[in-house]
């Protein structure tokens, strides 16, 4: 299951970042990223945006990368615990990608100038972000799982 995990975190990790140059590609220079009901909204500029969340996707994907190599290479810890930890963690930095790729699109799709109705979509923000809160709610479950039995 690890090696599943793996893999589908770096397939994840290459979708993110061709999501990030696709969409910073397709923004105009002042990214809008919040608004409300009287139409008012804040900006910050395209540079900006794309530097934040590469530094975002950075910063998580390398800071779980070497969680996981040093939870695996802690010899105080059960091989069966450190792998079924590891795989948890593969899962986390995959549900992140996700839904920080689901987010850079809708800020796209928001940022573009055609009409849209941003509640076909907003929904899928909320349950990207629901999952990854799933995913952190299920850790104490899989230290439970991989307990060695004497």
């Amino acid at each position: 299951m690890e090696k599943i995990l793996k893999l589908l975190w770096l397939v994840s990790f290459l979708i993110v970042n061709f999501t990030l140059f696709y969409v910073y590609a397709g923004l105009p220079e002042m990214v809008a990223y919040t608004g409300d009901e009287t139409g008012s909204l804040e900006y910050i500029g395209k540079e900006l945006f794309f530097y934040f969340f590469l530094i975002v996707i950075g910063v998580i994907n390398i800071v779980l990368y070497i969680l996981i190599k040093r939870g695996l290479a802690n010899k105080q810890v059960s091989t069966r615990k450190a792998e079924k930890i590891a795989g948890w963690k593969y899962g986390l930095a995959l549900v992140i990608n996700i839904f920080l790729s689901i987010s850079m699109v809708f800020i796209n799709i928001f940022n573009s100038g055609e009409k849209f109705d941003y509640s076909n979509f907003g929904y899928l923000v909320y349950f990207s972000l629901g999952l990854v809160i799933l995913w952190i709610i299920s850790f104490p479950f899989v230290i439970y799982s991989a307990r060695v039995k004497v």
